[in-house]
């Protein structure tokens, strides 16, 4: 990589922990909340999209630093942004060197002291073997419940009563679909919204599992459910062991279960809406089975 386009990413003296998933798995809490828990911690979710999340000065930064071009034109046109280069490298379109040639780029207006970068980014699927390549780097591979993680996107926008992603795709904001990465899939258009969704969590999801028995040393599965459901202590302490590199103190620990019991209880104080959320079963006949029985989800 060029001495100019060398940064934080790929300075040796920060380790960079990358927390990636499908979406709907909570990793926007971590990125929040884990810099209250280990000192000396960057975290952030989803860097390069423009969001109300990021105060003034942040947004300042990025638009000097990158141009509103970058930020919104060149984005749609599919040459920018995190999303967009998952989809190009599956696709084959570009190539690793490329990928994080962009990734240093669209992250330079990223500035602190800091010893730990944590970026929660689901936007990332596609580009975890290339960010192995970066010196002291570690992935978290979060995975869901399917009839959990069906039913969370249902409730979004994109997935709800009428299904979207068509008609972004057309306006150049694509999501994960065969063709977007270069499979062909005829009846894809004629598919329900669950049918598009379960395709999604089966192709992810293998994906995950497959990168995790390729690259255990750097690369590490977790489920959604052991850290947010049932607050496994095992799994939190080897969370916290991978962002910290060292052994979690109890104090780490029991500072991770308080704030998560404060997430759990104020989430509870929110009304889901009935009329316009999915909240009875769903249908899970489209998802692969097998892989639920290897993840301990049947």
């Amino acid at each position: 990589m060029n001495k100019e386009e060398e940064s934080f990413l790929t300075s040796p003296n920060v380790r960079k922990v990358f927390c990636v998933s499908g979406g709907r798995t909570g990793t926007k809490f971590l990125a929040d909340q884990i810099p209250q828990i280990i000192h000396g911690v960057y975290g952030i979710h989803e860097p390069d999209k423009v969001s109300h999340e990021f105060s003034l000065l942040e947004l300042c930064s990025r638009v000097g630093t990158r141009g509103l071009m970058s930020l919104t034109i060149l984005k749609a046109m599919g040459l920018t942004g995190t999303r967009n280069h998952s989809l190009n490298r599956l696709k084959g379109k570009i190539s690793s060197e490329d990928v994080l040639q962009g990734l240093v780029s669209e992250r330079r207006w990223i500035k602190g002291d800091f010893s730990i970068y944590l970026e929660a980014n689901y936007q990332l699927f596609g580009l975890v073997e290339d960010l192995c390549r970066l010196d002291n780097t570690y992935i978290v591979l979060f995975v869901r419940n399917p009839e959990d993680w069906l039913r969370s996107w249902m409730n979004k926008l994109w997935y709800g009563r009428w299904d979207l992603l068509t008609v972004v795709n057309m306006f150049g904001l694509k999501r994960l679909t065969p063709e977007n990465i270069g499979l062909v899939c005829n009846s894809w258009n004629n598919y329900s919204r669950i049918q598009k969704l379960s395709w999604v969590w089966n192709y992810l999801t293998e994906r995950f599992c497959s990168l995790e028995k390729g690259q255990s040393d750097k690369i590490h599965l977790f489920r959604f459910e052991d850290l947010f459901v049932n607050k496994t202590l095992s799994e939190i302490s080897r969370f916290l062991n991978i962002v910290h590199g060292e052994i979690p103190s109890q104090y780490e620990v029991e500072h991770f279960l308080d704030i998560l019991a404060h997430k759990v209880n104020a989430s509870k104080t929110v009304k889901s809406d009935c009329r316009s959320g999915v909240n009875s079963s769903i249908d899970i006949q489209y998802i692969n089975h097998d892989l639920m029985n290897t993840l301990g989800y049947r």
